[in-house]
């Protein structure tokens, strides 16, 4: 690791270790943004629990709800086309916890579904659970959006007469009755504007606010772990380790404090070590604590640790520094997409040149639409 964050800092900056960057601030800077990532407002509460949960346990992947650790799909499809979670991963979560996917898919990625509006598939295909297929409406609305509904004519005719009406909450509604059929549908069309209409709602825009965002506090711990290196390697010091901490959960079985608040503590510890002109070995060293008591192993480490180094290339090689590089990829940071792409990708030879691949092909789709 040390060679490649020499070759990388080589990369953004040429003759970096001459510069003198305070790579102290960098890293306790960085700490607090991964504190911002906690829920250390105690006033406020966490209100997106559940989505925590998901996004600790699962990963999303075009319509479908994976097992982290094995990547086994989650859910079953039932005769009606919907699909249900399998009862083996029914235990981890809540009681009372919906077992629908498409519903968690909604949690996953958008926080609690209010109990006045229900998750909706804007294409009335129950089988396609792809977030951008779901949104949020009323009971009304959801019966609006159905097959029936939707090809509905709106008009009968009886006795040479036209009888246009609607359905309205399962009801039918009369309109009146026309004497042509084009005066019979221009009456159904005009209540539908009015009976018919489908409010777009859009999510929060930071749904894990005050509570433990997992995979931002991740980045940003690689992120120090990269300053750390960096001022290790000014140190001249290459025995870099990664420590190991006390359990967590005794430690917090022992009522010392929170198992939230120690989480909470070995961030702030970071920040700490450096304000305080640690050597970088301590430095690196709290890190490697905090990682450890955010369940980041070895290998999670150095998975994220080449897929940062990876972006960071990109961001240089695509006008980060001119200003012109959009780090916002279709409203997703580009770290993000980064930890999204990782997912699929194992660490081996080759790795870094297809992360980049892959990055180039997401950033060309959303170039072509600037």
């Amino acid at each position: 690791m040390m060679e490649i964050q020499d070759g990388l800092n080589e990369h953004t900056v040429p003759g970096w270790k001459t510069k003198g960057f305070n790579w102290e601030r960098a890293i306790w800077l960085e700490s607090a943004e991964a504190v911002e990532s906690t829920p250390w407002k105690w006033w406020a509460g966490c209100k997106n629990k559940l989505t925590v949960i998901l996004r600790d346990k699962f990963v999303y992947s075009e319509g479908n709800l994976f097992d982290k650790d094995n990547m086994q799909k989650i859910s079953n499809m039932r005769s009606d086309g919907y699909s249900t979670i399998s009862q083996e991963y029914r235990k981890i979560l809540p009681e009372d916890t919906t077992t629908l996917l498409h519903r968690l898919i909604w949690i996953y990625h958008n926080g609690e579904v209010p109990d006045s509006l229900e998750v909706d598939h804007k294409d009335v295909n129950p089988r396609n659970c792809n977030i951008g297929n779901l949104r949020l409406v009323t009971k009304k609305e959801n019966q609006v959006n159905s097959d029936r509904v939707k090809n509905a004519k709106g008009y009968t005719e009886k006795n040479g007469k036209f009888l246009a009406q609607i359905r309205i909450l399962g009801k039918k509604v009369h309109l009146g009755t026309f004497g042509t059929e084009h005066e019979a549908s221009i009456a159904y069309q005009s209540a539908k504007q009015i009976h018919h209409v489908i409010e777009d709602r859009s999510p929060e825009d930071n749904v894990l606010k005050n509570c433990f965002d997992y995979q931002n506090i991740l980045i940003e711990l690689v992120d120090m772990w990269h300053f750390g290196l960096s001022l290790a390697v000014l140190e001249a010091n290459f025995d870099v380790t990664f420590a190991e901490e006390d359990n967590i959960a005794t430690l917090s079985a022992e009522n010392l404090v929170t198992e939230d608040e120690l989480k909470i503590y070995y961030l702030e510890r970071i920040a700490a070590v450096a304000l305080t002109g640690g050597s970088a070995l301590s430095i690196l060293g709290a890190i490697a604590k905090a990682m450890n008591v955010f369940g980041m192993t070895r290998e999670v480490l150095i998975k994220i640790y080449l897929g940062k180094a990876t972006l960071n290339k990109f961001r240089q090689n695509n006008g980060y520094k001119s200003g012109t590089y959009i780090k916002m990829w279709n409203g997703q940071e580009d770290n993000v997409i980064m930890m999204k792409l990782i997912e699929s990708l194992r660490v081996e030879d080759g790795f870094e040149d297809d992360l980049f691949e892959l990055l180039e092909d997401e950033y060309a789709n959303i170039t072509a639409v600037q």
